[in-house]
């Protein structure tokens, strides 16, 4: 019992919420209970003072129970916990309590007539760092507990610790929440993206749902979900809230957002859906009985997939799983006995789960960290859509790389003008950022043509595409081959200072390494005599390349092919008498 002291505290703190969205709908998955008042209302200074001195009073648990109470029935009246979830911290600690108890929560619930699915534990990787091995043991063992009881578990702050992948590894939560620290910057930042990439695979081959915290502008949203976040949290969705009529199911400048974004025209959505397999899940309320018959009756697959009553995906159930049970003495009635507390949740493995509308390369790597996975389960909005079997998963690949191979410069392998025109036409589209266009032109091709062969023409033209490829070929950039001597490039990375550096590297770099291809009296000389178009012999510079760079407002889809067509000759013409080769230009 909390002494009258912590009482009052406990009375004057107030609980502020900020949504969870799921990036592909902007729709409110959850949201996160965030303490409020502490400075302002009590003598600590902040948090953390707070709960470590409740950690010295040995009040901690009592504490936690307090306030955990305030915010489930404070949320509660919102109604918003019908469709969604309410993320709780949890202070680890209170397994150090004397008085620690499993059951409590639960009770709770039942009062208020609320699903323990409802609510979401949020362990911090910062205080994981802090417990010792025995209290890591035993936290593993609680919180295996709430997975039992059908309460969610997501590992918070991820990346912040040192910890974080180990429990990771012996826990089974079925969110992570990744940092701030990879979120900023992660749209021109490479390493970021790298580091995290790889952890959203991991995270996806776990069957574990990513959620990116402390979103704070446009870019950052649109970085987190095209690189697999399903659900996002953060200033740029809305700040928290003590106002809960001020919380939305629904935010509707998210889903503008997505609407105008024409990226997803670019995924492999259409081609993953043929090869969907519609294997019926089974939920996982369902009776042990149930589940004997389909797998019995199931002549194609030794496995269902298990979601949800709201259609989330847990992972699925292996025939094989239940083999010691089936051939055992009473096995079988004790799995269908459901007074004896067996389920199918128990049962249950992860699987690899992703969402539709990632790029089939992403899908592919994920699977391929798992050689023993049977497959995918794919979500649309997080629900779960079917299964893609490795078999399915190759034909989607090989489809993908045919129509690449149809599309590209059969010279250079790059994307030729059809995939070209379909990148300029998606870029128009962008209401978030400011995207470069950039045209390649070579300079004194012809003569070098002329003189030296067109096959010594081609390996010139096969030099350029390896230059761009090793300095344009990453994150934010795209780069195509119109044909000849003429190249494009698109830039959406954001950082237009970083975009013009890279291209003047490009077109110095050529300089340098083009002279290789000239005979060494040539290359002294620093000319060579050719024919003109006119006939006329004529002395003619070694080849350089000019580049023109035209910036595009936001969402410029009022401008026609022809009118940018127009800007990039002019400024082709100005790059070509600048003595550096580069000119650049804005339009709205």
């Amino acid at each position: 019992m909390l002494s009258e002291k912590w009482q009052r505290i406990v009375q004057v703190l107030e609980y502020a919420y900020q949504p969870i969205v799921n990036t592909a709908t902007g729709e409110a998955f959850g949201y996160e209970a965030l303490l409020r008042g502490v400075q302002a209302s009590t003598p600590f200074g902040s948090i953390a003072q707070l709960f470590d001195a409740a950690f010295e009073d040995q009040v901690l648990y009592q504490l936690e129970l307090a306030l955990r109470e305030k915010a489930i029935t404070s949320f509660a009246e919102t109604g918003l916990l019908k469709k969604s979830k309410l993320f709780l911290n949890v202070d680890n600690r209170i397994l150090s309590m004397g008085d620690y108890q499993l059951g409590n929560t639960h009770e709770l619930l039942k009062r208020l007539e609320i699903a323990p699915s409802s609510l979401c534990f949020e362990v911090s990787e910062r205080q994981n760092d802090q417990l010792g091995n025995s209290r890591f043991v035993e936290i593993k063992t609680i919180l295996q507990i709430y997975n039992d009881q059908d309460f969610y578990i997501a590992i918070d702050d991820f990346g912040t610790g040192f910890s974080g992948f180990k429990f990771l590894y012996h826990t089974a939560p079925r969110f992570l929440k990744i940092n701030r620290f990879f979120i900023e910057g992660l749209m021109s930042e490479h390493r970021k993206r790298l580091f995290l990439s790889n952890i959203i695979n991991i995270a996806h081959n776990l069957g574990v749902q990513v959620i990116a915290e402390g979103v704070e502008t446009q870019a950052e949203f649109m970085a987190c979900k095209d690189i697999g976040c399903e659900l996002a949290q953060g200033y740029f969705i809305q700040h928290p809230t003590t106002l809960r009529g001020d919380l939305k199911a629904h935010y509707e400048h998210i889903d503008r957002l997505i609407a105008s974004d024409r990226r997803d025209r670019q995924s492999d959505e259409r081609l993953i859906t043929s090869q969907i397999d519609p294997i019926e899940p089974i939920c996982v309320d369902e009776q042990m009985a149930v589940v004997f018959d389909r797998l019995r009756n199931n002549k194609t697959h030794s496995f269902l997939p298990v979601i949800e009553p709201g259609g989330q995906p847990l992972g699925i159930i292996r025939e094989s799983d239940l083999k010691s049970y089936v051939y055992s003495n009473y096995g079988k009635e004790l799995l269908i006995n459901r007074s004896a507390g067996q389920n199918l949740r128990r049962f249950t493995s992860p699987c690899a789960t992703v969402e539709l509308r990632l790029r089939a390369e992403h899908i592919l790597e994920v699977f391929s960290q798992n050689e023993q996975s049977e497959g995918i389960i794919l979500t649309r909005n997080m629900r779960y859509a079917g299964f893609l079997s490795a078999a399915s998963l190759l034909k989607v690949i090989y489809e993908k790389n045919l129509a690449c191979a149809r599309s590209q410069n059969p010279l250079t392998q790059l994307p030729g003008n059809n995939t070209i025109a379909e990148y300029i036409a998606t870029v128009l589209l962008r209401s978030d950022q400011r995207p470069v266009l950039v045209y390649f032109d070579f300079d004194f091709f012809k003569p070098y043509n002329d003189k030296y062969g067109f096959r010594q023409g081609d390996r010139v033209i096969l030099l350029f595409a390896e230059i761009l490829r090793k300095e344009l070929q990453s994150e934010g950039w795209f780069i195509g081959h119109i044909g000849g001597d003429d190249f494009f490039a698109g830039y959406e990375g954001g950082d237009y200072l970083q975009c013009d550096r890279r291209v003047r590297e490009v077109v110095e770099k050529f300089r340098l390494d083009v002279m290789g291809f000239y005979d060494p009296t040539d290359r002294q000389r620093g000319y060579i005599d050719a024919k003109s178009r006119s006939g006329q012999m004529r002395r003619f510079h070694l080849m350089t390349v000019s580049a023109a760079l035209l910036q595009l407002a936001p969402k410029a889809d009022h401008l026609s092919a022809e009118e940018i067509g127009d800007v990039i000759a002019q400024l082709k013409k100005t790059a070509k008498a600048d003595c550096h080769h580069v000119a650049a230009a804005g339009m709205l």
